[in-house]
């Protein structure tokens, strides 16, 4: 697992103290854990369907169904696991498969009715591959895989419907996270530019709002830090530390902060009087572009999660 510090609190039956253990006694960790590799795992493809990762053949993501038995994926912006922290995943070479949880698929449709799917068919394999790689994982490394790029595009005319008017465009990124030494009293920012079809490299600014003093928390002065400088798809900046405070995180087209020609493409949050208020002395966290390029930019194309 992840070297993540787990302290789980010990309960100990009545028995304990006569020489047997309850089965459901917990014991107390308060080691780091080290086995194995570490993995996040992501689906940054917007409008893509939702997807598993695989090791080899054996399902590494999400693993409970729906009701009618349909297999559960990732959507657009989800990641596993949803929390902080990594997947723990053996070490050593595989093959990474990414695969949608279709069981069907349109085999008619309606071009007068917007492209309706009148009858659907059932497929040979039912859960496909979309992209696959060689991988190898080192013990003790943390990654973060990260399915990127563009979905199929389907027609909507009468002449188009029902066909395949672009092609899909997946990558799998497998890029393994640096992460900073343990430290409880410092926080750290990176970024990583999953956008397709983005024009032009991005600036990342965290800016550290004012506040004033309040109980025992002290007054803090506007800080503003230059966290990724001309970062493009498929790339990410080294980690950053940051002071404790509420941020914000404004996007930049790369080069253009405070010039006269200044382009900001989002912040996050989207609203200003929001800001990311959940930080914590001893936290990593990156910050995401995804989905796909538009202008103007979507609030679904911004997010931050938790390494440790």
């Amino acid at each position: 697992m992840k070297k993540i510090f787990n302290r789980i609190a010990a309960f100990l039956a009545i028995g304990f103290a006569l020489g047997a253990c309850e089965e459901n006694a917990i014991p107390e960790r308060t080691t780091y854990v080290t086995s194995g590799a570490q993995v996040k795992f992501y689906n940054h493809v917007e409008g893509s369907p939702m997807v598993n990762f695989y090791l080899n053949d054996q399902k590494v993501t999400t693993a409970t169904a729906t009701a009618t038995g349909a297999l559960r994926g990732l959507a657009f912006g989800a990641t596993y696991p949803s929390t902080y922290g990594y997947a723990s995943v053996p070490s050593g070479s595989f093959t990474m498969a990414v695969r949608d949880t279709a069981t069907r698929e349109a085999a008619s449709y309606d071009p007068a009715a917007s492209c309706k799917v009148l009858t659907w068919k059932d497929l040979a394999s039912p859960y496909r591959t979309i992209i696959d790689k060689a991988v190898t994982l080192d013990e003790g490394s943390n990654y973060s895989a990260i399915l990127v790029g563009t979905p199929a595009v389907m027609g909507t005319t009468a002449t188009t419907c029902g066909q395949v008017v672009t092609q899909a465009n997946y990558e799998l990124i497998v890029s393994r996270d640096a992460l900073p030494a343990p430290a409880f009293d410092k926080i750290y920012f990176r970024f990583m530019n999953t956008l397709a079809g983005a024009p032009y490299n991005f600036d990342v600014v965290a800016t550290r709002l004012a506040n004033a003093a309040s109980g025992s928390t002290p007054a803090r002065d506007k800080v503003e830090i230059v966290i990724a400088q001309n970062i493009g798809f498929k790339e990410f900046s080294p980690y950053v530390e940051v002071p404790m405070g509420n941020y914000r995180i404004d996007y930049y087209k790369a080069g253009t902060y405070k010039t006269a020609n200044e382009v900001k493409y989002l912040s996050y949050p989207s609203t200003a009087t929001s800001s990311i208020s959940t930080l914590a002395l001893g936290r990593v966290y990156t910050h995401f572009l995804r989905g796909t390029y538009s202008s103007p930019g979507k609030s679904t194309h911004m997010d931050y999660w938790r390494e440790r």
